[in-house]
């Protein structure tokens, strides 16, 4: 649906499965710090379940559930948030025991997540596949002996921490071609990057992908972009950014460092741009004919263990398991920290940046998508190479409320 056809029908649209928001009001100012994550929502959902100590979809489709106690398994099933009934539907559940309650883990993350301040450390999560918490460290005797002592000081078990090697993440860096859709290469004064998510804010049209690819990150500079390259002169310029939300600090967000829900920005298009349509090339090909899309019919979370696909410029269109749904993440050489980040191990490169991410539904229609996020970068965890991307979810409370899908009531 392009632009002048959903200047008719924005009013109606309505984002579904993104709960838990900051308002529009609430959405360039938001704070940092601000009590805005996944696990927390997740605590909350299951505090009827005190039991409950993580939840994922495996590998062979069944729902693995952990329970201090596994004679709950049906009680700790209908407490699950809608995202994992929605990916387990009509699966077995398997419960394993647990060690550790949810609950539990979340205060002890809550003390390692200010690990991050600490040189060395590079990433944080909990890891509902093990029931464990995750620590990322640079490998290297001086990081590990700093770690030791510090879980010891938080009174943090250290058979409750899996410590990994684990580099901080990097932010990565080709045919014209109208309306705007996502998953195509843009370029900013400073860098190549992809076009993420068409969409409308407040009445006007756009695109969002990362703030790394403005030219001053976190920083409204009203610099511009165009659709494919700058060498093509005004003929090729596509947009200006318009919203570009700053770093807080304080909070959750770990000392000496600044902090953003997600590497996101919103550029404000004077062009047609097909707001819900991402390019569909082949899976692993950047080879696109110009006119096969994907629909974009829902905004949802990233659930750990579903497969999610990107769109970019430089790999093309790849696939991956998701594998953490809120890491507090480094970036590398710098002294930033986006909080709640996804992860997947779908393949990723330079330029690659701002792509689209999604869950292929295939309904209401064959190629109808959900959207989860916005690809930013790509690390080394254990020497296996993974991609980030903000989450949708937290994309809303920076940018503000914005309109993705290319169905009304969406």
């Amino acid at each position: 649906m392009y632009r002048r056809v959903l200047l008719a029908s924005c009013a109606t649209l309505a984002l579904v499965g993104v709960t838990g928001v900051a308002d529009a009001a609430s959405g360039p100012g938001a704070e940092a710090g601000a009590p805005v994550d996944s696990d927390a929502a997740l605590v909350a959902a299951m505090k009827d379940v005190p039991e409950f100590g993580g939840a994922y979809v495996g590998a062979d489709g069944a729902l693995h559930v952990w329970l201090t106690r596994p004679a709950d398994a049906a009680r700790a099933r209908a407490a699950l948030t809608p995202g994992l009934r929605a990916a387990s539907a009509g699966a077995k559940t398997v419960v394993h025991r647990a060690d550790y309650t949810f609950a539990q883990l979340k205060v002890w993350h809550d003390k390692l997540a200010g690990m991050l301040a600490m040189p060395g450390v590079t990433m944080t999560d909990i890891d509902e596949r093990v029931n464990r918490l995750t620590l990322g460290v640079e490998d290297t005797a001086e990081t590990a002996a700093r770690v030791k002592a510090a879980l010891a000081l938080h009174g943090i078990p250290r058979a409750a921490v899996d410590v990994v090697t684990a580099t901080a993440v990097t932010p990565t860096l080709r045919d014209r071609t109208r309306p705007l859709r996502g998953g195509v290469q843009i370029q900013s004064s400073v860098i190549e990057c992809t076009l993420g998510l068409p969409a409308i804010r407040s009445g006007i049209f756009g695109f969002v992908t990362n703030s790394h690819c403005s030219a001053i990150r976190s920083q409204v500079d009203n610099g511009l972009f165009w659709q494919s390259s700058q060498a093509a002169g005004n003929n090729d310029l596509v947009g200006a950014e318009l919203v570009d939300p700053p770093f807080k600090t304080g909070g959750t967000c770990p000392t000496g460092r600044r902090c953003r829900l997600s590497d996101t920005n919103f550029v404000r298009s004077d062009v047609d741009v097909a707001v819900g349509r991402i390019a569909r090339p082949a899976l692993g090909s950047t080879n696109w004919n110009g006119t096969s899309t994907f629909r974009v019919t829902e905004a949802f979370d990233p659930v750990l263990g579903s497969t999610v696909q990107k769109v970019g410029r430089s790999t093309g269109r790849t696939q991956g398991t998701v594998a953490r749904t809120c890491e507090n993440s480094n970036v590398l050489n710098t002294d930033i920290t986006l909080l709640c980040q996804g992860v997947a191990d779908y393949v990723s490169a330079d330029g690659d940046s701002g792509a689209p991410v999604f869950e292929v539904t295939n309904s209401p229609a064959t190629n109808d998508v959900r959207v989860v996020g916005v690809h930013w970068g790509s690390a080394v965890v254990n020497n296996v190479t993974i991609s980030a991307f903000s989450t949708f979810r937290f994309i809303i409370p920076e940018i503000g409320f914005i309109f993705v899908c290319a169905v009304s009531g969406c």
